[in-house]
């Protein structure tokens, strides 16, 4: 499983990370859910802010760094 660098995350960003990137097939790439969940908040607020969480470059290179690990381990 992926080892995330949580140095320059918040522990509310870690959790959506956790969400987005994990294994259940209705948060998995789905900003919207996985900031709902890891912030508490409602769906309508969500929205906008998971899509401007996946902005944030520390988010951007946590997503880039599973990706290349699991791109390593496919092949």
């Amino acid at each position: 499983m992926y080892k995330m660098m949580t140095g320059k995350l918040t522990i509310k960003q870690q959790r959506f990370l956790e969400l987005y990137l994990g294994d259940d097939p209705e948060l998995h790439g789905n900003a919207t859910k996985s900031y709902k969940l890891a912030y508490g908040v409602s769906a309508r607020s969500a929205g906008p802010a998971g899509k401007r969480l996946l902005k944030n470059v520390q988010i951007q290179s946590q997503i880039a760094a599973f990706q290349a690990e699991l791109h390593e381990k496919m092949k």
